[in-house]
């Protein structure tokens, strides 16, 4: 037979009002989550049983409330980290959630800052060992998980991170979190006692990165966009198990914006997802790396002039992977996005004759 692997839009359970899911995560082919936020403020998870895709109940606070990342270690262990706008205190609490196998319940989570403390990403290299990160008023905010409670957990010392935006760990000692310093890519990493700075390329005259995965200790993947003043262009920095490297990555023209969101490595490559401008309208962007160069994966889109834009990416198996994100009925915004859910499998080509070598 002849593989051949089809990407093709999916079945993001229609939903009353607005939507947008943010990030996406599997611990099998037949158990995915994706999250987000749905109209009346409210999160939003979705689950993949094999078959279809359901809205789960999840709790919310009084506000404004929303997921930005997910990650799960089993079909019983998933942790989802966002944050609300309380209407009491006007601040921006962190938000996080965690799923037992049965319920979605918030899990009593610090906020070092008075005013803002957004969580953007969330990964569990063990049930008892997570990590968050995301933003604060003072700077990128680090949070553990150690299988009793949340705590902080000092960033890089010496120097502002200004946020992180994406985490993965290799190990239980050996963890990246990416994010911007200073207009320019800043990346940490945890050494098992310790979050150091690690030195990262330089993109332009701005850049950071939105999103990391790691396949090994030797081979990380953090994905983002730059720009010299003109059109943004996709960033992709490596690290080879001494340093962090630019790499060249494709862009969908010369003079679109385009921008990676999220990225997702395993032992058959990394993909990268994300969006680039067109006359004003928003289109799908997928890129695939498999040992040689990026490459860009054509993807669908719905009807022009709809905007679709990616925004987290997940490989349940070698050959099956989803990318999730929002399709807006209005060009120029989101303010009025539905989900939207990609999904890549492998096909095997239907049998379409048989003949019988007996004689009968």
């Amino acid at each position: 037979t002849t593989e051949i692997y089809t990407l093709s839009l999916h079945d993001a359970l229609p939903i009353s009002g607005t939507g947008s899911l943010s990030s996406v995560a599997c611990s099998a082919a037949s158990d995915c989550w994706a999250v987000g936020y749905s109209s009346g403020s409210l999160t939003l998870t979705e689950h993949w049983d094999g078959t279809a895709w359901t809205i789960i109940p999840s709790p919310n606070n009084p506000g404004y409330n929303s997921f930005n990342g997910v990650t799960c270690s089993s079909a019983n262990d998933c942790w989802a980290v966002g944050y609300y706008s309380s209407l009491s205190t006007s601040s921006d609490p962190s938000l996080i959630e965690h799923w037992d196998g049965t319920f979605w319940s918030v899990v009593s989570s610090p906020n070092p800052d008075p005013t803002s403390d957004l969580l953007y990403s969330v990964t569990c290299p063990s049930a008892d060992d997570c990590w968050a990160v995301g933003y604060s008023s003072s700077g990128g905010l680090i949070e553990h998980w150690n299988g009793l409670a949340w705590t902080v957990v000092t960033s890089a010392t010496g120097t502002q991170v200004d946020a992180l935006y994406g985490v993965t760990c290799a190990s239980t000692s050996d963890c990246w979190a990416v994010g911007i310093a200073a207009s320019q890519p800043a990346i940490e990493r945890w050494n098992g006692i310790s979050w150091n700075l690690v030195s990262a390329p330089v993109a332009g005259s701005f850049g950071f990165l939105d999103s990391v995965s790691c396949s090994s200790p030797s081979l990380c993947v953090g994905v983002g966009h730059s720009s010299n003043g003109n059109a943004a262009r996709t960033l992709i920095e490596q690290w080879n198990g001494t340093s962090w490297v630019l790499v060249s990555s494709p862009n969908s023209s010369a003079t679109a914006n385009n921008y990676l969101d999220g990225v997702t490595c395993n032992s058959e490559g990394c993909w990268a997802a994300g969006d680039y401008v067109n006359n004003g309208v928003r289109h799908t962007l997928i890129e695939r790396w498999s040992g040689g160069s990026w490459t860009i994966v054509a993807s669908p889109n719905t009807i022009v002039p709809q905007d679709d834009a990616l925004y987290g990416v997940t490989c349940a198996s070698s050959d099956e992977c989803w990318t999730v994100g929002a399709s807006a009925n209005d060009p120029s915004n989101f303010t009025n996005s539905t989900t939207f859910i990609e999904e890549y499998t492998l096909t095997i080509p239907p049998l379409t004759g048989v003949r019988s070598r007996m004689t009968h």
